[in-house]
């Protein structure tokens, strides 16, 4: 059984559209730009939980792709591996191996793609060890400042002075914690569509459950990796643009949160001088929606100069020591611990 929302907005947004199969618990997310040639088409990439199902489920595919009405479906699980690179990488070879081995029969992948898709992510390997080493300082800093008693003023402010330093700034991620931090205050905004509480989703974001209340960096993990399918969402659709892009997750945040409140401008944006991160305001009710506005505007970070090639690893490198000088004093001391434990088992938050 299927339930699908699409919703009616102005038509050069790239509108969320959902899926859910109801019977196995899956939510499709269309990703698609305007500029996809091919709607009979779609590339799926999945989180790591639909992964290991597909692996034990090979005819999943099939099911997907009728699911999302389309005759021709291409498994993509860079997501996923990527994921299991950053966590494991001593065991990623064999991971690569293991889905060929598993999906390859089923003519899911040829016989050469464990190899293949090793030797593109070891080329990468450094690129995005940088990526997650960031993510997790940032993500410990607004578990704090989410759970720090001050007013909305207050809270927002302090998130957005930290991307006002000469650190590693990710558009999304500001985004994502100004949001989250309005919804605290504002726990009665709506979906103006769907009429759902938006809260309960960031509540059950920030809210530890069983084993992350003993170990915060089980949560800083989950939530960490989260946001990895959304930030590589530009790139799934460029990827895409013979056939749609669909994310593939069998969590009900991710798919009615994380990728229905944040979507993408087309494949043309960075040309156009834009932000490559849309927040999707129409689909809160107006009061909210221009209260939230507003903040956003008075708070967001000025645009900087990029550097230069010859100069862009020694920039990276200290912008993300910047980032640790900056947040670690300013961590309650259970959480400093918690990030000097999982950057000292990963090893990978500066470039070299």
């Amino acid at each position: 059984m299927l339930s699908k929302v699409t919703l009616d907005v102005p038509s050069e947004i790239i509108y969320p559209t959902v899926i859910k199969d109801i019977s196995y618990g899956f939510y499709f997310c269309d990703l698609t730009v305007h500029t996809c040639q091919n709607l009979n088409a779609a590339e799926f990439y999945l989180d790591s939980n639909c992964l290991k199902a597909l692996i034990s489920q090979p005819y999943l595919a099939g099911r997907w792709s009728k699911s999302c009405g389309v005759t021709s479906g291409f498994i993509n699980p860079s997501i996923a591996l990527l994921e299991h690179q950053i966590s494991n990488k001593n065991n990623f070879k064999n991971k690569c191996l293991e889905v060929q081995q598993k999906l390859s029969p089923y003519g899911l992948f040829n016989t050469t793609f464990g190899d293949d898709i090793f030797q593109t992510f070891d080329l990468e390997e450094k690129n995005n060890g940088s990526l997650i080493g960031s993510f997790f300082p940032y993500m410990c800093y607004l578990y704090d400042i989410y759970h720090t008693e001050a007013t909305l003023t207050d809270a927002v402010e302090n998130w957005s002075k930290l991307f006002r330093q000469d650190v590693p700034r990710f558009t999304l991620l500001w985004m994502f914690g100004v949001f989250c931090i309005y919804l605290k205050f504002n726990q009665s905004a709506k979906n103006k569509f769907n009429h759902k509480k938006i809260y309960d989703y960031v509540n059950s974001i920030f809210s530890l459950r069983d084993k992350e209340k003993s170990d915060f960096c089980c949560w800083l993990k989950n939530k960490t990796f989260d946001l990895l399918g959304l930030y590589f969402a530009d790139k799934m659709q460029k990827n895409s643009v013979y056939r749609k892009a669909i994310y593939v997750t069998s969590d009900v945040v991710m798919a009615e949160f994380y990728f229905m409140y944040f979507s993408y401008h087309d494949v043309e944006a960075k040309e156009n001088g834009r932000s490559l991160f849309h927040f999707n305001h129409w689909l809160l009710e107006t009061i909210h929606r221009d209260l939230f506005l507003n903040i956003l505007l008075e708070n967001h970070p000025k645009s900087r100069v990029a550097p230069t090639t010859d100069t862009i690893v020694d920039t990276i490198n200290q912008r993300t020591i910047n980032l640790y000088d900056y947040i670690m004093p300013r961590l309650h001391s259970d959480r400093r611990s918690a990030l000097l434990k999982i950057i000292d088992e990963y090893g990978i938050f500066v470039r070299t």
